[in-house]
């Protein structure tokens, strides 16, 4: 590659940008980038931005030092300061998950609104009307999208929906965790709850083991996104599925559809939301 890049002026090379590897759904979309850009006889190099903008910003600067063509990221947050800061790094970038305002970019990402829609209008089905929300981190455009899916369900539904019942887990276990002991010893405790994410739905599961509650029988509980291993889960929780290998693979043939624009071609910004799945457990009842 460093042979190629001084004979060419350039690296076969491909950047992904993500918070961390902790959450397996990361992996997994990496796993697949790194696959079709492969294919493309091309090599993903990955950094870890923490959630943390200024180290974001340091990778994409280093990327572009190392001739990187083009980067998928994953973004830690919104905003048009954020935006504009991304934007004067100059990269070419696909935003993945996050969609960024402010930014002309393609985005790739899950219908998000639909798919905590789709397990609020489950628990109303169920006869659930205290349903509770576990929302993820406010600065990023998900978790508003999933918490307006909850609410406008809710009001489609002919129920009100009560600040109270609606608690900020930041899409992390034990922010999650501490939120859940509060929510469930406030007078009026919801029946059942939609979490933002499988880590927020662990640090609910664990809160609610703590507080003697079992799940579904005093708690019914869902999720955006599937517990890794949740078939090992007592009990498993009924989830949303993202599709990550065609979120992974969409994401990634974009950047390439626009590394092969010829000089002078042109080509609007793009945006795909794809569906979830409903993935049913054993964590909810009827009523």
């Amino acid at each position: 590659m460093a042979a190629q890049s001084l004979k060419t002026g350039r690296n076969n090379l491909i950047g992904v940008i993500a918070s961390d590897m902790r959450n397996p759904h990361n992996g997994a979309f990496l796993s697949c980038v790194q696959a079709v850009a492969l294919e493309r006889d091309h090599f993903a190099l990955a950094g870890l931005s923490a959630d943390d903008g200024e180290r974001e910003t340091a990778l994409l600067n280093r990327f572009k030092a190392l001739r990187v063509r083009g980067i998928v990221l994953a973004p830690s947050r919104g905003g048009e300061d954020y935006a504009r800061r991304i934007s004067d790094t100059g990269a070419l970038i696909v935003a993945y998950d996050q969609k960024i305002d402010g930014l002309d970019c393609d985005h790739v990402g899950l219908d998000n609104a639909l798919a905590t829609s789709m397990l609020t209008r489950h628990l109303i089905e169920l006869g659930h009307r205290r349903i509770g929300h576990i929302k993820g981190r406010s600065r990023l455009w998900s978790a508003q999208k999933r918490l307006e899916g909850y609410t406008q369900t809710l009001r489609e539904a002919g129920i009100s929906v009560d600040p109270a019942l609606i608690a900020d887990g930041d899409y992390d276990r034990d922010t999650s965790y501490q939120a859940v002991i509060r929510l469930m010893r406030g007078p009026t405790p919801p029946t059942a709850l939609v979490t933002a994410n499988n880590d927020t739905a662990v640090g609910t599961l664990l809160a609610l083991r703590t507080l003697g509650l079992d799940c579904p029988g005093d708690v019914s509980l869902t999720s955006v996104d599937v517990i890794p291993n949740s078939e090992l889960i007592t009990p498993q929780v009924t989830a949303v599925s993202q599709p990550v290998e065609d979120l992974a693979r969409l994401s990634t043939e974009w950047l390439f559809d626009r590394l092969e624009m010829e000089p002078g071609e042109t080509l609007a910004p793009r945006e795909a939301m794809l569906a979830p799945k409903l993935v049913m457990g054993t964590s909810t009842r009827q009523i």
